[in-house]
């Protein structure tokens, strides 16, 4: 396998689901150091341990809630602390609901998911603004 991310530090969100630990196990195969983030700490560990059993990488398990400014802020505290920085951000931390095209939403619904109050906007600023933050 092509080690395209060595010497590279990953954060990736929802690391517990399906595609987040593929990401997570793929990413450490090809070299690099995760930092896998998922707001259930069992089903991280539970996931996250068919990685760890075949010896793939260096894997961070966070516990943190992405729509949460502090819990992202710690996040990448914690990843620069354990690794010295962070290279690349998989934001793939997300809830299930309905799912239909926009424009199938009504204005009301499209206006809380452009605000400030809602987790769709704020849990990926919350990711950029906690990736700079250490730096």
């Amino acid at each position: 396998m092509i080690h395209r991310f060595a010497g590279k530090v990953a954060v990736v969100s929802g690391a517990a689901g399906g595609i987040g630990c593929a990401t997570v196990r793929r990413l450490a195969a090809e070299g690099a150091r995760v930092v896998a983030v998922d707001i259930d700490a069992s089903a991280l560990q539970t996931a996250l341990s068919y990685i760890t059993k075949d010896n793939i990488g260096d894997i961070l398990q966070v516990q943190a809630d992405v729509t949460v400014e502090e819990d992202v802020a710690r996040y990448f505290a914690e990843a620069a602390a354990h690794f010295g920085g962070v290279d690349c951000v998989f934001n793939n931390a997300g809830i299930l609901g309905v799912s239909a095209s926009i424009e199938n939403y009504s204005s009301a619904v499209v206006a809380f998911l452009l605000s400030d109050e809602s987790s769709f906007t704020n849990g990926s600023a919350y990711a950029v603004d906690g990736a700079m933050t250490p730096f």
